[in-house]
This record gives structure tokens, sequence and C-alpha cells, in this order.
């Protein structure tokens, strides 16, 4: 309030006194003065030039600013007490009605032609006029405080909700992750179960496939060894045994079998399908 009082008073300060402006008149320059320090520096100067730009007046008798003049009058009532001397020194009696201020006995003559009332009266009527309107104020007051403390109670209200909903959401959560846990080391030991079953069929598969190739190497060999006979009565005396035995080597190269699947793609789709159908009789769901 000092800050705000101190820069009104700059604005309604005379430029030449740098007091509140007594009496302001306005120049043709627009520059608004006390008319006593108008006078004087009129006088000492011997011209009729503004004191601030320098400026030749066009009037000999500069009019009253009366806006600046009541301006300074407000400033004046509201640092003074009440009843205190204006711009006059005489106590303020009368209530100018058009001009809406308070005015001394010798103010009355600067205000021809309007109405005054009493001080006392002035008051009242505008205490009266005053009272609606702070009711009305009071009122929307009241409407206010009414719909804030509903958003209040609105506000708290979606607070519980969310508040209940997170705790829904984790404990969901929490169960899903507990199941997924637990099926992640169910599923991954029957994994490995079924790795080792396969593993052991491949090394069955292999002994047998070792056994055979062990049989046709013998076989190859005894075959060079025949072909390398030469003796040709030899040779067709065991003929007969020799292709036997080559026959029978034919025979049980229809054992093999296609390569066998990797480990790596073992069984998923039987995994996920487990593992939803856990999700569902469990009553979780992954969305």
């Amino acid at each position: 309030m000092a800050a705000h009082f101190s820069l009104l008073e700059e604005d309604l300060s005379c430029p030449v006194c740098c007091e509140i402006c007594r009496e302001p008149v306005i120049l043709s320059c627009s520059h608004s003065l006390c008319r006593a320090c108008l006078e004087e520096c009129w006088s000492k100067g011997g011209t009729q030039d503004c004191p601030i730009c320098r400026r030749r007046s066009s009037r000999d008798q500069p009019p009253l600013n009366l806006a600046l003049r009541h301006a300074c009058e407000t400033l004046l009532r509201e640092r003074e007490p009440k009843d205190t001397p204006g711009l006059h020194s005489e106590k303020l009696q009368l209530f100018c009605l058009e001009d809406e201020c308070l005015v001394c006995v010798e103010c009355v003559l600067e205000h021809a032609d309007h109405n005054f009332c009493s001080v006392g009266k002035a008051a009242g009527q505008r205490r009266e006029g005053l009272r609606p309107q702070l009711k009305a104020l009071q009122e929307k007051m009241a409407a206010f405080s009414k719909a804030q403390l509903i958003c209040d109670k609105m506000a708290a209200h979606i607070r519980v909700q969310t508040q209940r909903a997170e705790r829904q959401i984790m404990e969901e959560f929490e169960k899903l992750h507990c199941f997924l846990r637990d099926e992640e080391v169910e599923r991954l030991a029957a994994l490995k179960e079924e790795e080792e079953e396969k593993n052991k069929r491949i090394k069955e598969r292999v002994d047998e496939m070792s056994e055979i190739m062990s049989s046709l190497s013998d076989t190859i060999r005894a075959v060079e060894e025949k072909l390398a006979v030469d003796d040709d009565v030899s040779f067709l005396q065991s003929y007969k045994t020799t292709m036997e035995r080559t026959q029978s080597v034919s025979i049980l190269s229809s054992l093999l079998s296609p390569r066998p699947h990797r480990p790596d793609g073992i069984n998923r789709n039987s995994i996920q399908n487990h593992t939803e159908e856990k999700l569902e009789i469990n009553g979780l769901h992954i969305t």
C-alpha cells in the first residue's frame, strides 16, 4: 500500500514544488501545476512560458484541472484523519452530489450549480447503497464456497476411488506375477524333462546306428577281401554267402529315420495353450 501511495503521489505532485498539487491549473501544453507555483514562475521569469517544457501559454488565466484537483483532494482525504481541513484549511462539512466529493464552505463557489448535502446524510445514503452490494457479494461468496466444498468432496471421492482401483490393480498383477513365476518354473521343468526324454531316444537311435555302422564296416571289409581274391573257384564258392550278407545290411539301412527336431523347438504351442488354459481356470486374464 505504501508503494501504491508513493507512485500516486508522484503522479499528483506539482513538478515545481514537488508537493501534492493545490488548485492545479492546466496549460495549453497539457502540463499541470499549482496555481501559486505557476504565478510565481511567471512573475520571476517575466514570460508566460510553461516551467516544464518552456512552451508559451496561450492563456493568461489557465483553467483549473478539475480532475486533477479531485484526485489530489481524494488522496489528501485518505492520508488525513476524518473531518480534517481540506485544501482551504476549512473543515469538510458538505458533500457535492455531482462530483461525489467532500467540500468545505469555500469550495462551494467552485462547484457552481451543484447540489450539496450534509456529510452525515451523504454517508448514510451511501452506506445504505453499499449494503445491498455487500449482501450480493456475500451471497456470491457463499455460493462459491458451496461450489468449492462440492469440488473438494468430488476430488476426495476421486482420490479414494483411484486409491481403491490402484490397490486392486496391484493385487491382480501380484497374483498374475506369482502365477507366471510358478508357471515359469513348472514349464521349464517340463521342458527340461521333455528334452531329456528326447535326448534319451536320440541316444538310443545313435547307439543303434553305431551298431549298424559297425556291421556295415565289417561287411565292407569282407566284400573287399572277397573281391581281392584271384582264385575264381574260391570266389564263386563264397559269392552266395557274400551277397546274402550285403542284402542283410541293405535291410538294416531301411531303419534310417529323418533328422530329429532341435530342442529349441520343443512344444512351444502346447506351452502357450496350457498357460492360457490355467489363466482362465484361475480367473486371470492378460489383455
